[in-house]
Parts: C-alpha cells; structure tokens; sequence
C-alpha cells in the first residue's frame, strides 16, 4: 500500500504545475459565482490573470482575490480544494509565493 503511494506522489511530484494550469483551475472556478460579480470585479481578475501570465504579478496576488471572494460566498465544495491551501501556514515560504508565471522551472 505505501509502495502504491509512493509511486502516485512521484509521479504527481514529477513536474510542477504549469501556469496555464493554474489559469484553468481559477477561470473554472471563477464560475461558481461569477453571477455575483460585479463587471468591474472580473475585469480586475481577468486583468490580473494576464498580469500574471506575462510574469508582472505572482500567483499569490491571484490568490488572495480569488481567497476573499471564496470567504465572502461561502463556496465549501471550493474552500475544501487543496488548490487554494495545499498545505498548512506554518509551511508558507514568503519566498516560494513570490512564483511568477515565467520563472524558471526548478523541477527539471
């Protein structure tokens, strides 16, 4: 059983999340409650988004605005992703937080 885990978080471990992933997972959960949006607060988001993918703001700005509409609609079934807290606080590296959409890859 634990050779069966291992094998599964290596091979989940062996290549870090793309950027374009990380967009996919916030314009698909973007949609959850983009009825209670204002236009100006998805045009702020969308802007940050290609922020983001031109490497002018790190991921953690995104999700900050996307952790403070998840507080403010109550979503459980997304407040309970792994993708928005992958892991405990005592964990944060401020340095690792500071990820930009093209930096270099450290996994290779």
């Amino acid at each position: 059983m634990i050779t069966d885990y291992e094998k599964h978080l290596l091979q989940a471990l062996k290549r870090a999340p793309r950027c374009g992933s990380q967009i996919n997972v916030l314009m698909n959960s973007m949609s959850f409650f983009s009825q209670s949006l204002s236009r100006e607060e998805k045009e702020f988001f969308l802007k940050s988004l290609e922020d983001y993918k031109a490497g002018v703001i790190p991921l953690s700005v995104l999700m900050g605005i996307f952790t403070s509409w998840l507080l403010r609609f109550k979503d459980n079934y997304l407040l309970s992703q792994s993708f928005f807290e992958p892991y405990p606080k005592e964990l944060v590296d401020i340095d690792l937080m500071k990820s930009y959409c093209d930096e270099k890859d450290y996994w290779k």
